[in-house]
């Protein structure tokens, strides 16, 4: 698996929701834009457990997606008959690329039946919404931006003084980036820089959003890759954020 980004938001409540379901060993789909933190997510989501197959497609592209779906549907029951067989947990990241295929896509149903007969966890991440013929084998849950509790924790990991880790503060930080992670990562970051210096040049900085010029051209090249209409709308609201 990837490492977990630090510091890492909180993110309470959507954590909380897929404990649940990992409780019940029903699969989960984190559905959401690029970059909004799904894989950081699902990292969160099966810490403490012993085996974790990791399946990223895009670290993979130009191999069927299919047949990469097998061979870690394989690794992931490895030993499963062991008397003490270990918790289990199987997680596939960059799932849109996998559901162009109406092949993979059948594969994927009758796995995850299999996986949830052997007490495994099994969850996507995915910037498209599942297809129908998924979507009665998981559960869906959206991936918005960061809440104020979130926010609160990363300013305070960053060493923000408490005179700026506040109500009003904080929703400013909300409403300049949309909650977005990337966003948010970049303004804090950009702040650091500034030594949490907040006058005439800073508040000029943060409401031109000049903060994440850096990120302008990676987010539109991503986006542009991406054959979706809600690609198409975050990179709408990226340029809205980034232009001066």
């Amino acid at each position: 698996p990837p490492s977990l980004v630090t510091p890492t938001a909180p993110r309470s409540d959507l954590c909380s929701k897929i404990a649940s379901y990992r409780e019940t060993k029903n699969a989960v789909a984190l559905v959401g834009d690029i970059a909004c933190g799904k894989s950081q997510l699902a990292l969160l989501a099966v810490a403490g457990i012993d085996k974790i197959t990791w399946l990223a497609f895009r670290a993979n592209e130009g191999i069927d997606p299919s047949a990469l779906l097998d061979a870690a549907f394989q690794k992931c029951l490895e030993g499963s008959s062991e008397s003490e067989s270990p918790s289990r947990a199987l997680v596939i990241d960059d799932l849109e690329i996998g559901l162009k295929s109406r092949k993979f896509v059948d594969r994927l149903s009758l796995v995850a039946r299999a996986l949830r007969t052997q007490r495994v966890f099994l969850s996507v991440c995915s910037t498209r919404r599942l297809p129908s013929a998924l979507q009665d084998q998981f559960a869906t849950i959206s991936i918005e931006g960061y809440r104020d509790d979130d926010i609160q924790a990363l300013l305070e990991a960053k060493g923000a003084p408490s005179r700026l880790n506040n109500d009003r503060f904080r929703a400013l930080v909300s409403s300049v980036t949309g909650g977005h992670p990337l966003l948010v990562g970049s303004l804090l970051q950009f702040l650091v820089q500034r030594a949490w210096r907040i006058d005439d040049a800073g508040i000029d900085a943060l409401f031109s959003r000049a903060f994440a010029n850096d990120i302008r051209e990676e987010m539109q090249a991503r986006l542009l890759a991406q054959e979706q209409s809600g690609a198409k709308e975050l990179l709408y609201r990226v340029s809205l954020a980034t232009r001066p």
